[in-house]
Order: structure tokens, then sequence, then C-alpha cells
């Protein structure tokens, strides 16, 4: 369609369903948006929603020399995905707690067990007070080690380990 300028007009229906499309589309961007707002907003808070837990170390106290760790082996898979947390208080501000876990893939598809293996190792400095959590998977076996880079004097440090799922 030509106006009087002799230039084309678009027609009233094309505007229409144009305008349409684009609100729809802001809508759902919008949806979209806010869907993973919830997501993100709700795995925050998530961990507090985990309401069981086993105590596998409960306020055992270490009298570690200079430079020296100690270390537990959980050989037993958990059994739920979750978290555990270390609590640490030390003598000494030079503490860490490195934290090692293993999972195997179960069977699937015909592929055998233990054909897939996702390692974790994360070693974090913790200073004389603090609590730390790490996610753990299902079907895993966990180490914690918690030691001292005191080279001088060694370190009193009493330990807590909680498995949440």
């Amino acid at each position: 369609m030509e106006g009087p300028s002799g230039k084309k007009i678009v027609g009233r229906n094309l505007v229409i369903t144009l305008g349409i499309v684009c609100i729809v589309l802001v809508v759902g961007l919008f949806g979209v948006i806010f869907g993973f707002e919830r997501q993100i907003g709700g795995s925050e808070d998530a961990a507090s929603k985990l309401d069981r837990s086993v105590v596998w170390i409960d306020h055992q106290t270490l009298n570690e020399t200079a430079g020296s760790s100690y270390a537990w082996e959980f050989g037993v898979p958990v059994n739920y995905a979750g978290y555990f947390s270390v609590d640490v208080q030390s003598s000494t501000d030079r503490t860490y707690v490195w934290v090692l876990w293993s999972f195997k893939s179960p069977p699937f598809d015909g592929v055998p067990y233990g054909t897939h293996q996702i390692s974790y190792s994360n070693l974090t400095y913790v200073g004389t007070s603090s609590t730390i959590n790490f996610a753990i998977l299902p079907g895993s076996n966990a180490a914690v080690e918690v030691g001292n880079n005191n080279t001088d004097t060694g370190a009193t440090v009493t330990v807590t380990i909680t498995y949440h799922y």
C-alpha cells in the first residue's frame, strides 16, 4: 500500500501483530529472569532445608606437632547428596582443612560401574576458628585432613565433622 507521498505504508494489522509478538517476548523474558532468580534464591538456602545430619567426629581434640596433620578417612560411601561441615578451633592461625572425595558413576545403559569418576580436593586455611562447608555426592568416599603449617610450635586443634543430607 502506498501513501499520498508515494512511500509504502505498513498495514495496521501487521503493526498490531508485531506489537503483540513484542509484548509476548518481553513477558516471556521477565518470566525467565524471575524463574532463574527463584532458582538461585532457592539454592542459597537449600542447605538449610537438609533436615538430617550425622556427626562423624565430635569435638575431637588433637595435639599436633609443628607442621603435622591428622586425617580421617570415611570408607563407607555417603548415601545422599549433601554437604559436610568441618568446625575447627585451633591454637594457631596457620591451621588448614583439606577435604578429598571421589565419586564413581553407577552403571547405566550398558556402561559398567565406575567408568566415569569425579574427584574433589579442596585445601582451605581456617585460622584459629572457622566452620566450612563442602558439598558431597552420593556414593562418595571422603577424607578430611586438619593440619598446621606452623614450623616453630605445634597446635592444639578441636574438630567436629558433620554430614548433612
